[in-house]
């Protein structure tokens, strides 16, 4: 069997400029689109930690001043409901006023 060199040479020869072309042609924009969506991917991630972060203290702050406003309310009822009995035993205030809740027990 004879082996015929130039042949084996073109081979080779055709072999190296097709890994030369693809490498230029196919595989840079590849791994260059890789890379570039593996930046975006990067930044939304980060973006989205930002976001999530700032909605955790946002959610801590209306929190503390939900907590605030029950406290609040519950010394604003008890407050009124002590004025409600100082009221009872004041002889000034009329009848109707001193005696609401009967009224609206009555009607329902």
């Amino acid at each position: 069997m004879l082996i015929d060199w130039f042949t084996v040479l073109a081979q080779v020869a055709n072999f190296l400029i097709l890994m030369w072309l693809l490498k230029r042609f196919l595989y840079k924009p590849i791994l260059r689109a890789i890379d570039d969506r593996e930046t975006r991917i990067a930044e939304t991630l980060r973006q989205a930690e930002e976001q999530k972060k700032a909605a955790e203290s946002e959610h801590a702050v209306l929190r503390s001043r939900n907590e605030a406003l029950d406290i609040e309310r519950v010394h604003l009822l008890a407050q009124a409901l002590l004025q409600q009995d100082a009221g009872a035993d004041n002889p000034a205030v009329p009848l109707r006023r001193r005696h609401r809740v009967a009224y609206a027990g009555a009607s329902g």
